[in-house]
Formats: structure tokens, C-alpha cells, sequence
């Protein structure tokens, strides 16, 4: 957006946010929640996909995704997952 934060400046704060909550957290879950360009920039930031190829990724409104944080990495559990969504009827 013009004027608006670059999305790599984005990308550092929503990371370090993530890291800083593993850290305090260990071992617990924590639930994050947030706007689908910084659910982007954290997925691609753990898998080591370049903030410029970003968009390869798909994050559908209300979907999951799970990210297990250690100090020596972080593994992708689920993915844009909407099965929550899903009717029963």
C-alpha cells in the first residue's frame, strides 16, 4: 500500500514476534492470529521461501496452519488447513 510498512519490514517483525513466543513458550502451543500477508510472510520465513516468491503460497480466510518453533528450526505441521469449515450436513 502506498505509504504503508514494505512487507519485508513486515516479514522481520511477524518473525521475530514468532521466534520471541517459542522462546517464552516452550514446549506449550500458542495461537496466533493475524491478516493473511503476515501469515504469508511467517509461513515463507519458516520454510526458507524468498519474501519475492510469497505469493506461491495459499492461505484461505479462517484457515490453519501449524508451525512447530525450536530454537534450531521450524517445521510446518499444517498447511491452509479449512477442514473446520467443511459442512457437516
Amino acid at each position: 500500500m502506498p505509504g504503508g510498512e514494505r512487507l519485508l519490514d513486515v516479514q522481520g517483525r511477524a518473525w521475530k514476534t514468532v521466534q520471541h513466543l517459542a522462546s517464552v513458550h516452550p514446549e506449550q502451543s500458542v495461537c496466533v492470529v493475524t491478516h493473511n500477508f503476515v501469515i504469508l510472510s511467517i509461513l515463507a520465513s519458516a520454510l526458507g521461501v524468498d519474501l519475492a516468491h510469497f505469493r506461491r503460497l495459499r492461505h484461505s480466510v479462517a484457515a490453519v496452519s501449524v508451525l512447530d518453533i525450536r530454537a534450531d528450526r521450524a517445521r510446518l505441521q499444517r498447511l491452509n488447513d479449512t477442514c473446520h469449515l467443511e459442512d457437516e450436513g
